[in-house]
């Protein structure tokens, strides 16, 4: 009975021994993730807001906004951005509104405004996370245009800071001041070409 056991363990070890399972390694050389290297055009999609104030004029709002940009080198790109933003605006006429103490009363409406920047960006952070995704932040510098400004072409700076999935699709945030304090911020995604 014994020999019994001891033939059936030897026949269960080897059973076991054969559902192992085993692992196969497969060396791959790293292929370095160079996006600006492939690619040479960014176009940009997505929502925009501004904020301005204007003498006894303040403007505030969201719309739709879309953009292009040359990549030059791994750190240098430049680009343009058009948005077209539903505002809500709120003035204040010293010649027709007055309140009963001889102030003058302030009075809202809303209105399309337009807005164009053109601008330099420095990427002074390139960190690829792996062969497949990089993230970048880098500072903007340039000027925007504004219809319904009474000052419609001001200086700019501003950062921003996207994500490139293997150069497919990517994603990105960037605010940009001007030099009044007036700014406008977006949030896009990006097609590679």
């Amino acid at each position: 009975m014994k020999g019994f056991f001891f033939i059936a363990a030897v026949f269960v070890g080897l059973a076991a021994m054969a559902q192992s399972p085993q692992q196969i390694i497969v060396s791959m050389d790293r292929q370095d993730f160079q996006p600006l290297q492939q690619v040479n055009w960014k176009i940009l999609a997505g929502s925009s807001s501004m904020s301005t104030s204007e003498g006894l004029t303040e403007r505030s709002g969201n719309g739709l906004g879309i953009g292009i940009e040359r990549i030059l080198s791994d750190r240098w790109s430049l680009g343009a951005h058009y948005t077209n933003v539903r505002a809500n605006a709120s003035a204040a006429d010293y010649n027709d509104y007055y309140d009963a103490n001889g102030n003058a009363r302030r009075y809202e409406y809303r209105e399309s405004v337009n807005m164009v920047d053109i601008y330099g960006r420095f990427s002074f952070i390139n960190y690829p996370v792996n062969k497949w995704n990089q993230i970048q932040v880098g500072l903007l510098g340039g000027a925007i245009a504004m219809d319904k400004h009474d000052k419609s072409t001001n200086l700019i700076y501003g950062a921003a800071a996207s994500y490139n999935y293997d150069n497919l699709i990517g994603f990105e945030l960037n605010t940009k001041v001007d030099l009044d304090a007036q700014a406008s911020t977006s949030a896009n995604l990006i097609g590679y070409f």
